[in-house]
């Protein structure tokens, strides 16, 4: 999947999504990560524990978007009240679409998050 914004070369916009590899001013990641509008980073994750969610907090985003990869996956309400209680919304959904919405958001100039299952 190709995609494309005005401002991509200006930004962390990702340009490009296939199963295995995110492509992000002409670097191709092939393991997970997270990006801002900052920010390019390894998402180091075994599973989402508040550990790995308080990885994400420390950028301080008004929203995270969670691409989990091909396959759905659903938080705890513990997760979800933690960031809740830190004011930061979550999307979750399949990487596919949280590199498209990521796109979106950045062009808006939204402080978003997204974390990348690749």
């Amino acid at each position: 999947m190709h995609l494309e914004l005005e401002n991509a070369k200006n930004s962390n916009a990702i340009q490009s999504y296939q199963e295995g590899a995110i492509k992000i001013r002409d670097i191709t990641y092939e393991n997970d990560i997270i990006v801002s509008p900052s920010v390019v980073e390894p998402w180091v994750k075994a599973d989402l524990n508040e550990l790995e969610f308080d990885q994400l907090c420390k950028h301080k985003p008004d929203l995270i978007i969670l691409g989990t990869g091909t396959t759905p996956l659903f938080l705890n309400q513990n997760n979800l009240l933690k960031l809740q209680q830190q004011g930061i919304g979550i999307e979750v959904m399949t990487t596919a679409a949280a590199c498209r919405t990521f796109n979106v958001l950045l062009s808006e100039e939204r402080n978003v998050l997204a974390a990348l299952k690749v």
